[in-house]
């Protein structure tokens, strides 16, 4: 029998109780998110890498609309190695150019567009809330606007279309 695990263990024990965090340890609390407001972005292309989710894509040149996904890497990119950050809508540039992703089922859409700063999202809902979210990627070299382009660029040529 090894007594040291067995007297660091009653010591810690010990000292929990003393401190009044036994309870904390027993039942540690639910997590707390940082925002109330996360970005969705992430929800959606998980649902449309699943199954078939009807979505659309475009700018001011028009759009596309898919009931399956299109475009795997580009969704891929939008949803691994990111982290969306919420800003204020005064901190956020104008939009001069965008592309526009809108999922069908729950009608949210984001816009997104880029700033002298970087990437920025804006998401709408159904019930017309606006979040804006910074995007801050692993790779440095994406932008949010540049892979929802792409990936708009992609299903058109798929498609025939210019």
């Amino acid at each position: 029998m090894n007594f040291g695990k067995i007297a660091v263990s009653a010591i810690f024990t010990a000292s929990l109780l003393t401190f009044g965090t036994a309870d904390y340890v027993i039942n540690p609390p639910s997590v707390v998110q940082a925002y109330s407001d996360t970005c969705q972005l992430k929800d959606e292309l998980h649902s449309l890498m699943r199954r078939d989710y009807p979505y659309m894509l475009g700018n001011i040149d028009g759009t596309v609309n898919a009931v399956r996904l299109e475009g795997e890497v580009f969704a891929d990119h939008l949803f691994m190695g990111v982290e969306y950050e919420p800003v204020n809508s005064y901190d956020v540039p104008n939009e001069t150019d965008s592309i526009a992703l809108t999922f069908d089922e729950s009608g949210t859409s984001f816009n997104f567009f880029c700033g002298a700063d970087g990437n920025y999202i804006r998401q709408c809902t159904r019930s017309g809330k606006q979040t804006y979210y910074h995007a801050n990627f692993d790779n440095r070299n994406d932008t949010a606007y540049s892979l929802a382009y792409q990936w708009l660029t992609a299903m058109r040529q798929t498609r025939g279309l210019n």
